[in-house]
């Protein structure tokens, strides 16, 4: 499988396994099918020859991708080195004081002592608690939490600094957005990760590249890590890479 280099240190296989809407239930039943498919998903890919699998913590799924993985690569014979593993922080731990606990809790569910790749999820912050998805005293309304985007950043470049995670990155961020990162980054996102498939394939977002709002895939090359995977998807041939 072809592998980019994502940075100087590692490469990432140019096709991935996403994992996100298998833990998608609505019965007690469906909770325990769900768990089960996302673990055969994970041994059916390793076994085919996927080596890069995107999870997060929204997915809530990455306790039964842990298990499989280290189920998988023992019958397989594969090494951690082997494996590329991507996680993301949720929008419920965007203050500082809270990045370093959402990734641990991922490194526990997955059984892994580093995350290869990991993004900030979404460019909001949602108020910390038990949901992922609270609401204000409307009770319809999402609770923003007031925190900048730069402060989380600097959290997830600590992330790096102690080992946890190997590299660290952005996903669903405009250029505007990911300006403000890049102003006072001390390390430059590696990457961005979008959603563009054949159901929906982002046409406006690779079509617009005027000078004033340059937000196809030369954007963060430039702007970023010079050999870095800009953008998942599967419309550009250039150092792109997909999830399924």
């Amino acid at each position: 499988m072809l592998t980019p280099p994502l940075s100087e240190l590692h490469d990432i296989p140019i096709l991935g396994l996403g994992t996100w809407r298998v833990s998608i239930i609505s019965s007690v039943q469906q909770l325990q099918s769900s768990r089960t498919a996302v673990g055969e998903a994970i041994s059916v890919a390793l076994a085919t020859g996927y080596r890069h699998i995107d999870c997060a913590y929204l997915y809530g799924n990455e306790k039964e991708i842990g298990n499989a993985l280290r189920s998988s690569m023992e019958h397989l014979g594969l090494k951690r080195d082997e494996m590329f593993i991507v996680s993301k922080l949720w929008c419920t731990h965007f203050r500082p004081e809270l990045v370093q606990k959402c990734c641990e809790q991922s490194l526990s569910d997955l059984g892994l002592h580093y995350i290869d790749l990991y993004l900030m999820h979404s460019p909001m912050a949602f108020q910390p608690g038990a949901s992922l998805f609270p609401v204000g005293p409307d009770g319809v309304t999402i609770a923003i939490d007031k925190v900048p985007l730069n402060d989380t950043w600097k959290a997830m470049e600590n992330l790096v600094d102690v080992g946890l995670v190997k590299s660290i990155g952005l996903s669903n961020f405009n250029k505007h957005q990911i300006v403000r990162i890049l102003t006072e980054c001390r390390i430059k996102p590696i990457n961005l990760q979008i959603e563009a498939h054949v159901n929906f394939p982002n046409s406006e977002l690779r079509k617009d590249k005027s000078p004033k709002r340059k937000m196809d895939i030369r954007y963060c090359r430039q702007k970023g890590e010079d050999k870095c995977p800009s953008l998942v998807t599967i419309s550009d041939s250039t150092w792109s890479h997909c999830y399924p």
